[in-house]
């Protein structure tokens, strides 16, 4: 299914940035914006169902390294700012000093934060601002935290938001569109290394998510 798909996107990709010189009518550009935007959709959708497979089957291993967070994060970063921009969403970063360092599955890590990013974006209005943040306490635990102002979720839902396919806006004309396995993928991504996740929300005043890694898996001010 990737397969076709992805060419479909690289042709629309073509398309509506000409490089092969002007598409001619405008409206046919936005046709090709359209469907590059479609296409980029419905693959997000099938990595997400087939990486929740892999999860639930098993079959889903870490292949771990230790690599500079600051990097890992300044790249999710570069990654979601052209939708927070679309969605005229502010997105700041507060990033440790000196060299962090995280013994972890690289693509998985990348993963949970871009998640954790589109999912802010996703539920904050015009003007508000999603911040990432990571620290590391006294204990030798790193915090990953990812803070919005958007339109949180009711207390109620706390407890359910990250099983598989449930969605706070679920009603037949929902706003946001998703398949609901965003805040599922992340919280077994986030199992799978041994750490924890917690979300803080009030309706109508933002979510905070944590991403804790447990000390062991954390190295602090070692040289490149």
């Amino acid at each position: 299914m990737r397969t076709p798909l992805n060419a479909a996107i690289g042709f629309s990709d073509l398309l509506r940035s000409e490089i092969h010189g002007p598409v001619g009518k405008e409206a046919y550009l936005g046709y090709a914006r359209d469907i590059h935007g479609s296409e980029t959709h419905l693959l997000d959708i099938i990595n997400e169902v087939l990486d929740m497979s892999r999860i639930e089957a098993g079959t889903m291993h870490l292949h771990e390294s230790e690599f500079e967070l600051a990097g890992l994060l300044e790249a999710c970063v570069r990654m979601t700012t052209e939708r927070a921009e679309a969605a005229d969403v502010a997105l700041k970063t507060t990033l440790p000093d000196g060299i962090l360092k995280l013994h972890a599955d690289n693509r998985l890590v990348r993963q949970i934060v871009i998640n954790l990013l589109t999912n802010a974006i996703k539920f904050t209005e015009p003007g508000g601002t999603v911040t990432l943040s990571a620290t590391v306490g006294d204990s030798g635990v790193c915090e990953l935290v990812v803070e919005d102002t958007g339109i949180g979720i009711p207390e109620d839902h706390l407890d359910t938001v990250m099983e598989p396919f449930v969605q706070v806006d679920a009603g037949l004309s929902r706003k946001y569109e998703g398949t609901g396995l965003g805040l599922a993928l992340v919280k077994s991504m986030v199992e799978l290394h041994g750490a924890s996740i917690r979300i803080e929300s009030q309706l109508g005043a933002g979510t905070r998510v944590t991403v804790r890694f447990p000390a062991e898996r954390v190295r602090v001010g070692e040289a490149g």
